[in-house]
């Protein structure tokens, strides 16, 4: 049985925009699954779903990610296969869909290079951008890959940093050349001079602020996609299906606007664009046929209720259906409508830090996991994030060849990279759900019955209670995304101590994803956790 797992940053998601998050989860998880429909590996849903969140504007990955400070865009991404062999790319510049270059670096870190070289499995830079030249990915440049959303953010975080240093030196800092001409180049992006004002007169200089898209967008009328790396095999269905990768356009399969509550409309997607479905004919309904997705309200710690929410323009009323199926589950507490933002006095932005994920089993029982991210706002050029970095924003435990129960663990993680980096996240947190293990009073092992318990244990100990983290400056903020596989069931879980994780789940015998807005509540833990089990069917 397949099944494919996503999630699209941790952080602050408004109630406003919602389902605009959603939807783009939903849509991720719905296209990961037809691939494995078709017969996909897992890393190839695993580039396919990640693809689609790459080209949604409103997350922080490919197109429309955040800037550097001199007004490049540069992302990172990686992808690990079911035996751990990865494939990765860093601060790459021009790289519309970082995910398919990183899954190119795996295809190519499998073939011999002559005199016994070794072939490389993380690419950087200047380097990375050469060799998806050479190995045939489409190179765009800079300006199309800067959202309308990702300009505006960038004017502010600009004209914030000016005043702080004129502020700060007692006058006026001279811009230098490489300044002035990314001002020039943001600003060529923005079409209205009132446009600009506004961004600039909004919001606070966060890490990875996220804004409403536009309703226009300057790349959405001419939509690139790379190549599948892979060879094509000789199952039609599965040629249809890989079709679907180069023709995944902006849209993820939704061409309807999406309008946010609370006044303005926003648009995740652009009315005429191709259906990402266009390879797949009548074999590939599209969300117009069913535009609803079910909701896991996992609230905090609690596999929760189940409930439907349409992702039409329309606010409709959510209605709730109790799924409890003979689990013993705390009552689900919401955060009430009227609490107050923790991030900034706009109460209608996001605060998205950093990174998504994907994690998919195929029909070989293979597991697969993949992060993109452009990193965070206003970062030095070069920065390499933790979606480039095994074990810290992406992790596989394989299979131990004598393990009857066939038990691997996959690890996707989303925060502040450099705390990340420091606690070697996903490595660290597939360890303790592998061992089931949590972190003793002085730092030993200790046995825990409970991958529940494990879990948070790593998100308030392994993480929050580092000495390397505990002593910065900076926020310790993570959201972890974990698949436990054995042969006969598949368990996930999920552990944020940001205010919200938006996630989807879905496997071969559901309709639809199960999507969730996880929302930290009145925890006074500061630790929200959820589950789901799948059973494999005969």
């Amino acid at each position: 049985m397949t099944a494919i797992f996503i999630h699209a940053g941790a952080g602050f998601h408004s109630h406003e925009n919602e389902k605009v998050h959603l939807h783009a989860c939903h849509t991720a998880a719905l296209i990961g699954m037809r691939f494995l429909n078709a017969g996909a590996s897992a890393t190839e849903a695993v580039v396919a779903a990640i693809k689609v969140l790459e080209d949604k504007e409103v997350t922080n990955a490919g197109y429309g990610s955040n800037l550097c400070i001199d007004g490049t865009v540069e992302c990172d991404a990686t992808i690990v296969d079911h035996v751990g062999r990865s494939g990765a790319c860093g601060a790459a510049p021009n790289i519309r869909n970082p995910i398919i270059l990183a899954k190119t670096v795996l295809d190519k870190s499998m073939q011999p290079l002559t005199l016994g070289r070794v072939p490389p499995n993380l690419l950087v830079g200047k380097g990375a951008t050469e060799f998806a030249r050479e190995n045939g990915l489409e190179i765009v440049p800079n300006e199309n890959m800067i959202s309308k959303s990702a300009g505006h953010r960038f004017l502010r975080w600009q004209s914030d940093i000016s005043r702080t240093r004129v502020k700060a030196e007692g006058g006026f800092q001279q811009q230098t050349p490489r300044q002035q001409q990314a001002l020039l180049t943001v600003t060529s992006r923005t079409s209205k001079e009132s446009d600009r004002k506004d961004a600039l007169s909004t919001g606070p200089c966060d890490e990875a602020q996220l804004e409403l898209p536009t309703q226009t967008s300057p790349l959405t009328e001419t939509p690139r996609s790379g190549p599948m790396p892979t060879p094509q095999p000789a199952n039609p269905t599965f040629r249809a299906a890989r079709s679907l990768m180069a023709t995944i356009r902006s849209s993820g399969g939704h061409s309807s606007k999406t309008e946010a509550s609370g006044g303005d409309s926003c648009s995740s997607d652009t009315a005429n664009t191709p259906s990402p479905m266009a390879g797949l004919g009548d074999r590939a309904p599209t969300l117009a046929d069913n535009r609803s997705s079910h909701i896991m309200d996992l609230g905090h710690e609690s596999l929760g209720t189940l409930g439907t929410q349409s992702f039409s323009a329309a606010e409709e009323e959510e209605r709730v259906i109790e799924d409890r199926k003979g689990a013993d589950l705390p009552p689900i507490q919401h955060e009430p409508h009227g609490t107050k933002r923790p991030y900034g006095e706009f109460s209608r932005g996001d605060h998205i830090t950093d990174t998504v994920g994907a994690i998919a089993i195929d029909d070989q029982g293979r597991i697969a996991a993949g992060s993109s991210s452009g990193g965070i706002g206003m970062k030095h050029s070069g920065r390499l994030g933790p979606a480039a970095l095994v074990g810290v924003g992406s992790a596989v435990i394989p299979a131990h060849p004598n393990d009857q129960d066939d038990v691997s663990v996959a690890v996707v993680t989303s925060g502040t990279g450099e705390h990340m980096a420091t606690t070697m996240a996903s490595l660290k947190c597939a360890e303790r759900l592998l061992r089931n293990t949590r972190q003793g009073p002085m730092g030993e092992d200790v046995e825990e019955p409970s991958d529940h318990d494990a879990i948070k244990s790593f998100v308030l100990n392994d993480f929050m209670d580092h000495p390397g983290v505990k002593s910065m400056p900076s926020t310790a903020a993570i959201g972890v995304l974990a698949v436990k596989k054995y042969r006969e069931r598949y368990y996930v879980y999920f552990a944020h101590n940001t205010e919200s994780f938006a996630l989807a789940s879905m496997s071969s015998t559901d309709e639809e994803p199960m999507c969730v807005m996880s929302r930290m509540g009145n925890n006074p833990e500061k630790c929200s956790v959820g589950a789901r089990r799948i059973l494999r069917t005969p």
